[in-house]
């Protein structure tokens, strides 16, 4: 084993500091497993290495886009302090019907320079421009408008801005205010060694107690949020008890204790709604069907909350079901199929058109199909079973040798994915927040090429 090589992978993999390879107790720690062996970096010779791994693995990742026909990019827009970063990556469906996802390049938007200009100028580089049909973003749509590339929102900020808009719909200035109140008590309970030992001993004699929630902060997404009130409801008489004998000023007004519950419930049914997602990501096809259940769900309560929700869901169903991307790939995904689509025979026909413009020849496929049996081809594909919601649908497509007509545009839209980032840093917020604190803690110049190499090790 070259014991070298695989320090380098883990400081790369867990965004570590280079000069980690320099202190004392991870040096301490790596002469106790085995004696023999000694370090074989300094913080110079491991930014050196790590940048000849940053280089080659450049190499790789073009000539892969090389050989892709289409490309789709995400736009992920983070924060460090008071700066902001974009991180672009790159997907697109090979030959062998595999989804591939590279980490492009990460940039921070200094004033004057918009992310719409960083996106054009990344995309020049690597010689994908002319290749990129769609963006998806979890910044506000007008970032990346200016060029002839379709712009989706992120589905996880999609869900972000729906809740965020509806609680301040109905609640107004209340909710920010709660959440700020929510935030000191965490911090005030957390941040006070004898407090927390007090809070804790407590619960526990009540057999309530639960890990402190993640540090909440006014960007922070839905599923935080989540985390930090379960918190707060879960062992309320304990976190009451505790703030009146240190005689805080703080507290959760029974006003507020409605507001949270209402929240809750809500958020749980996102939720609900995500857990089966996986990781990775998705097809935008799963967008869809996934709002339309939500939106059922949202119905069977009437709290003033919820029903502001689903009118804003029953709003985004509709605007995207005027979206050819979103309802074609929806369509073409074979576990959904035609059940979901509006005017299911315009959509059909609207198909049929652009398989003609396309071509009839599917990733791997060879075999040319008459344009007169196009519409039978796309029949013959609904006619069939939909395949169970846990199957992967590229696998589907890999697999028919009857349907090479519908192939093409199968790997058009199926290769458009659901978010902005992957979907386990979208919608778990323990992952979330551990890549945020690690690569806020990376030195400014390395950033990039940590991201890179984090997000590419494994690709390819």
């Amino acid at each position: 084993m070259d014991i070298g090589a695989e320090l380098l992978k883990m400081v790369v993999k867990d965004l570590h500091p280079m000069h980690l390879v320099e202190e004392a107790g991870f040096r301490a720690f790596l002469k106790a497993l085995n004696p023999v062996h000694r370090v074989p970096y300094n913080t110079s010779s491991a930014h050196t290495e790590l940048k000849k791994m940053y280089e080659n693995k450049k190499i790789e990742v073009k000539k892969a886009l090389d050989r892709a026909k289409r490309v789709v990019l995400t736009a992920e827009l983070w924060h460090r302090s008071s700066e902001n970063y974009l991180t672009l990556s790159c997907h697109y469906i090979d030959k062998t019907w595999a989804r591939k996802s590279f980490v492009l390049e990460t940039t921070r938007l200094m004033e004057g320079h918009d992310a719409d200009s960083v996106v054009s100028s990344a995309a020049n580089r690597w010689g994908i421009c002319k290749k990129i049909s769609v963006v998806v973003s979890n910044n506000k749509k007008e970032a990346v408008q200016k060029n002839v590339w379709h712009v989706i929102p992120c589905f996880a900020h999609i869900l972000d801005t729906t809740f965020e808009s509806a609680a301040k719909s109905v609640w107004g200035d209340q909710w920010n205010e709660l959440l700020k109140k929510c935030s000191n008590i965490v911090d005030f309970i957390s941040g006070n060694q004898e407090i927390a030992q007090k809070f804790k001993k407590r619960c526990q004699e009540k057999s309530d107690w639960v890990e402190y929630p993640l540090r909440w902060s006014m960007d922070d997404k839905w599923p935080v949020i989540l985390n930090m009130l379960e918190w707060i409801s879960k062992q309320s008489t304990s976190i009451q008890a505790v703030l009146d004998e240190c005689k805080s000023k703080l507290g959760i007004k029974p006003v507020d204790k409605t507001k949270i519950i209402d929240a809750l419930d809500t958020l749980r049914l996102f939720r609900n709604a995500v857990q089966g997602l996986g990781e990775d990501y998705h097809p935008i096809s799963e967008i869809i069907p996934l709002l339309i259940r939500m939106h059922s769900k949202l119905t069977e309560d009437r709290s003033e909350l919820r029903v502001e929700i689903a009118k804003k869901c029953e709003r985004r169903i509709y605007e995207m079901k005027q979206n050819d991307w979103m309802t074609f790939s929806t369509i073409l995904d074979p576990r959904f199929q035609i059940g979901f689509a509006d005017q299911p025979e315009n959509k059909k026909a609207a198909i049929v058109d652009e398989m003609k413009k396309l071509g009839t020849t599917g990733p791997g496929q060879g075999a040319l199909v008459p344009k007169p049996d196009l519409r039978s081809v796309l029949e013959r594909y609904l006619g069939q079973e939909p395949l169970p919601k846990e199957k992967n649908p590229l696998e589907f497509w890999k697999d028919q040798k009857n349907l090479t007509a519908l192939a093409p545009l199968a790997q058009k839209y199926l290769m458009v994915v659901s978010t902005a980032l992957p979907l386990e840093r979208a919608f778990r917020p323990e992952i979330y927040k551990r890549q945020n604190m690690k690569r806020t803690c990376l030195e400014p110049e390395t950033i990039d090429m940590m991201l890179f190499l984090q997000g590419n090790l494994t690709s390819g």
